[in-house]
């Protein structure tokens, strides 16, 4: 089973810190607004509005769904999803 989730990305830049990366992610079925400070948090909120997506959609995460398709969670400090 494969969930299709529509998101407004809003890149907040200050011109003191172009590097820094935050903002604000819009989920467009719920309007529900998540922000996040830096690009690990953008990457473990995308995932974890993935898993709340599948557990909707009456799965219990995203090995059922899509094998590998998310890889592992980057607070778990597994490898896939990162830089490097």
């Amino acid at each position: 089973m494969r969930v299709l989730k529509t998101f407004v990305l809003r890149l907040l830049i200050d011109s003191e810190a172009p590097h820094v990366l935050h903002g604000a992610v819009r989920a467009i079925a719920d309007d529900e607004e998540y922000t996040f400070t830096d690009g690990q948090a953008l990457l473990a909120l995308l995932y974890e509005i993935s898993l709340a997506a599948l557990r909707t959609a009456g799965r219990s995460g995203p090995e059922e769904a899509m094998p590998g398709a998310l890889g592992p969670c980057p607070e778990e400090g597994g490898e896939g999803g990162g830089e490097g």
